[in-house]
């Protein structure tokens, strides 16, 4: 098995995301999701009245999350050559030096592949202002008590994501250990995310065969930082994000969940913050920004 760490120019995400606007319908984006299995738990992430836009976000959000644009790219070359190619000189951006791209190492053990890396995502670019929701949440996670748990609670669609990348921007400031960011979906894998959190914090837990004794190693690799925040995104089910809050993280990390789920929110104890959909207003801005993104060059 090859063990060495993936290295490449970084993507140009304007213009990947011209490439998939390019290269399909809706619709086609949809099946070209369907018939790939690397791509279809992206399909979980569509909401039911998506724009063609807003699925293009979901695609490339969950692509660079998990270490996927190299495969995307492959992909769209296989399935429109012709758009590939007038958006290849685009593609990747001007770098003197080539960088991660955003993955870590495997040591062929039950972790084969290739580990994500658990930083923030940074926020999208067409961002639109959430003050009041973003203020309380950060002033939450950053208060005095030294644990701070946290649901940011509703409907799919609604920028649950969009506004916890940016609160993990704003807040960041406050934990100095830093920010783990993991995104579970409705299949999560604990052992896949410990190993994760281990190598980010400087070791390495995939030794550890049995999933409470991997999750106290990483405990104690984390136990050694500062203050950090825990961002577990998209949390579907009760168990993993348990099992990481209650023997994964120091006592005190500062958590924040999203979820679909209100009951599920209440089950893990977290105060719990719900996300209404966007007024008339804030709405509209939304849409003169995408429609903005629509040309990138």
């Amino acid at each position: 098995m090859d063990n060495t760490v993936r290295v490449s120019k970084p993507y140009n995400l304007a213009a990947i995301r011209g490439l998939v606007r390019d290269a399909f319908t809706g619709d086609e984006l949809r099946r070209f999701c369907q018939d790939r299995h690397k791509f279809r738990p992206i399909l979980d992430h569509f909401g039911p009245s998506f724009s063609f836009v807003q699925m293009i976000d979901a695609v490339i959000e969950q692509c660079q999350v998990h270490a996927l644009l190299p495969d995307l790219a492959a992909a769209i070359e296989e399935a429109n050559p012709r758009q590939y190619e007038r958006h290849l000189p685009h593609l990747f951006e001007e770098s003197s030096s080539p960088r991660l791209n955003g993955v870590l190492p495997s040591t062929g053990t039950r972790d084969g592949g290739l580990l994500p890396v658990p930083t923030a995502p940074a926020p999208p670019a067409h961002f639109v202002d959430r003050q009041a929701e973003l203020t309380r949440l950060v002033s939450c996670l950053a208060a005095g008590a030294p644990t701070a748990t946290t649901a940011l609670q509703g409907m799919g669609g609604t920028g649950k994501t969009a506004l916890v990348k940016k609160v993990a921007a704003e807040a960041a400031g406050f934990f100095p250990g830093g920010v783990l960011w993991t995104t579970l979906g409705p299949q999560p894998d604990p052992f896949h995310i410990l190993a994760s959190w281990a190598i980010a914090a400087g070791g390495d837990v995939r030794s550890y065969t049995d999933l409470f004794h991997r999750a106290a190693a990483v405990r104690s690799l984390l136990a050694s930082r500062a203050r950090m925040l825990a961002i577990l995104d998209d949390a579907w089910e009760y168990d993993c994000p348990f099992l990481l809050m209650q023997n994964a993280l120091p006592a005190n990390t500062s958590v924040l969940v999203t979820t679909r789920d209100a009951d599920l929110a209440k089950q893990l104890r977290c105060r719990v913050e719900n996300l209404d959909v966007l007024g008339e207003k804030d709405a509209l801005a939304l849409i003169e920004n995408l429609i903005g993104l629509l040309d990138p060059y």
